[in-house]
């Protein structure tokens, strides 16, 4: 008997050998990179034993095509000899896109790569499309579906309500709330703004600080919607921020049910601590974010184990190392999960193993751009680290050595003080300085009760889930890191801590039900009326007492803020002269960003006598940083007609004085 063409495989088969030749081509081209040749002869390879042993299978029934051409283009679509093409093309496109993204000579313009890289995400996906999504859409299956459907209306509902009401929480006002403008968030404006005017161009390297410039790119293109502002600049956060409210609805449905993921999505839509960082420049806030999606994902794919969330997660997972580098303690938190959960239960982890190499795959298509700079750039990577952590920074030891302490003994104490932020010690400097403890009076003693019980339910996945990932961020982000910046590196703690004093909140009521014989449905109305006292103690918080006392980013974040926001009130042409150094000057970010064609200059020496440098045919605008007011009497000597303004603190604290002269 003459056995059949296996035409099936005839595509794969090609591919293979044409992605083995381009690999050794590209081997043999000058300047070529060998990381870009090995990883296309990987995948050559992969994709050849795949094919070599498909050929050994026999043949089954289902495999053969129906009569009807709907049919065979329907069996042509989910057959796994095509599903293996799309791999191969999205491998292909995205090794490709990683070689433009790092070539020695960098294109005109990245359009193209980035389009090249989306592109081969979608095809990645695509290839892992359930088969009964591409069955087509009958009208029996979708009355079906609608029926299906109209139970979780109520729920999507509430759900959209909560959403809807974070982002008003985080993105009105973002101008003014909060009022200063921080260094931190004024030099990341300015690199989405080198990205706005095309003298940034390339969103997979690093750039201030080590920072993935991804973050930057992303925030340049809300400036094209929102304008080159502080709105702008801010309006990218307000929408990661917001995102984080259905991941984390999503994440504690999956593991806890209905009650308690409103619960603690709706407190973190409120939180104080929530609210702050989703209106701040920055790109820590995506660190929640990226956290509760990775969580839901793998813990949906290894429940359910279906494909496309393990896709889903590593695609997640790579995305997540485009932000802020805190995320990669994602990656850590991942492994000690998926660990834990393989000592409960070996065999269900073990027989989705091939899955498990699956996301990473996902995870690696999306980090290939950016993989070439870290090798060919390992400070970028490692950078932060060396210079914020307590042991390579060199910190420890040499607080050991000036204390007489035990290395132990610092990190102990650091521990104890990292674990009680949010009960017992204000936060004092950094980007959010509230001057109190991380969480309400009521909500820290509802949050030792939550913490107590999950510590009491630990050996529970849904419960070990929100220790560990407490423990672990307060550990990396706070213990063994130096403090420069206070709560920044905190934010992705927010979600465990809103959900321990959300379990708190249900285990007080759910014990007070039982002692006191209360009708079951007061458990709910007081579920709801403990969050709602909550969430309206967050929010007077931080709108009515937090955001008039301007505390964040310090005294620099208060006087570079008003110091701009003076300069561009001004409608007639001038030219400033300030009077800081060596305390501060005139070419701080904030300055930069806010009024970037600032006509200034810096006093860098003290004056004696009155000044000889002012420029007579325009205004002249006086500025004088508090240790240098005692120059400010040469000055009126000259120009005594000017007009004095003290900007001062509500407690009297003087922030600045400025002195007008119309005509020098």
């Amino acid at each position: 008997m003459n056995a059949k063409p296996r035409w099936n495989l005839l595509l794969p088969f090609v591919g293979s050998i044409a992605v083995a030749v381009y690999a050794q081509y590209r081997f043999v081209q000058p300047n070529s990179s060998w990381l870009e040749s090995l990883t296309l002869y990987a995948i050559a390879m992969l994709v050849f034993a795949w094919v070599g042993w498909n050929s050994l299978q026999p043949i089954s029934g289902s495999d053969r095509s129906g009569n009807d051409g709907r049919t065979r283009v329907r069996h042509w679509l989910i057959a796994p000899s095509v599903r293996v093409s799309l791999i191969i093309i999205a491998l292909v496109a995205g090794v490709l896109a990683a070689r433009e993204a790092n070539s020695s000579t960098p294109p005109e313009s990245f359009a193209v790569i980035i389009a090249l890289w989306l592109l081969s995400m979608g095809i990645f996906a695509l290839a892992f499309v359930p088969n009964s999504y591409l069955q087509g859409w009958n009208r029996e299956r979708m009355r079906a579906g609608i029926v299906a459907f109209k139970p979780v209306l109520p729920e999507i509902g509430l759900l959209v309500g909560i959403t809807l009401l974070a982002f008003v929480l985080r993105a009105f006002d973002l101008e003014h709330i909060p009022m200063n403008l921080g260094g931190d968030e004024a030099e990341m404006g300015l690199q989405a703004r080198a990205f706005l005017h095309a003298e940034s161009k390339n969103p997979f390297v690093t750039g201030w600080l080590g920072h993935p410039t991804m973050f930057f790119f992303l925030q340049s293109l809300f400036m094209r919607v929102f304008g080159s502002t502080i709105t702008g600049l801010r309006m990218l956060s307000a929408f990661l921020g917001t995102l984080g409210i259905p991941a984390t609805y999503l994440s504690v449905r999956e593991t806890h049910g209905l009650r308690l993921a409103f619960a603690t999505a709706t407190l973190l839509a409120a939180y104080a601590f929530h609210i702050h960082y989703s209106r701040l420049g920055l790109n820590n806030i995506a660190d929640p974010l990226w956290a509760t999606l990775v969580f839901f994902l793998i813990i949906r794919a290894v429940q359910r184990q279906r494909r496309g969330y393990y896709v889903a997660a590593g695609l997640a997972l790579g995305f997540s190392m485009y932000f802020y580098i805190g995320a990669r303690l994602v990656w850590v938190m991942l492994a000690v999960f998926l660990a834990f959960w393989m000592i409960q239960n070996f065999h269900t982890l073990w027989s989705q193993r091939g899955n498990f190499v699956l996301m990473g795959i996902a995870a690696l298509l999306i980090l290939l751009p950016l993989i070439p700079w870290f090798i060919n750039h390992p400070e970028t990577f490692w950078g932060r680290y060396s210079s914020m952590g307590i042991i390579p920074s060199g910190w420890l030891m040499q607080t050991a050595q000036n204390t007489g302490q035990s290395p132990l003994a610092i990190i102990l104490e650091r521990t104890r003080h990292a674990l009680l932020l949010f009960n017992t010690y204000p936060e004092t400097f950094g980007f959010y300085a509230p001057q109190q403890p991380l969480l309400d009076t009521l909500s820290a003693v509802l949050f030792v009760f939550g913490l107590a019980f999950s510590i009491y339910k630990l050996k529970e996945r849904a419960y070990f889930l929100f220790v560990m990932w407490f423990v672990l961020a307060m550990f990396f982000g706070a213990v063994m890191v130096l403090d420069a910046n206070g709560t920044a590196r905190l934010t992705t703690t927010t979600v465990p801590v809103m959900f321990f004093v959300a379990l708190g909140l249900v285990k007080v009521i759910e014990m007070g039900k039982q002692v006191l014989m209360l009708p079951p449905r007061w458990c709910l109305h007081l579920v709801v009326l403990g969050v709602a006292v909550i969430v309206l103690v967050n929010l007077k918080f931080y709108f009515v007492e937090y955001v008039p006392m301007r505390l964040n980013s310090g005294d620099g974040g208060w006087l570079f803020t008003d110091m701009s926001r003076l300069f561009l009130a001004e409608t007639q042409p001038f030219k400033a002269y300030f009077f800081g150094a060596p305390y501060a000057y005139i070419s701080h970010s904030t300055i930069r960003y806010m009024a970037p064609n600032l006509n200034g200059m810096d006093v860098l020496q003290p004056i004696h006598a009155p000044p000889d440098f002012v420029d007579h045919s325009r205004r002249a605008i006086f500025v004088f940083y508090p240790a240098r007011i005692g120059e400010f009497e040469f000055v009126r000597q000259s120009y005594p007609n000017g007009n004095r303004i003290d900007y001062k603190k509500p407690n009297g604290q003087e922030i600045f004085l400025v002195y007008e002269v119309d005509n020098p």
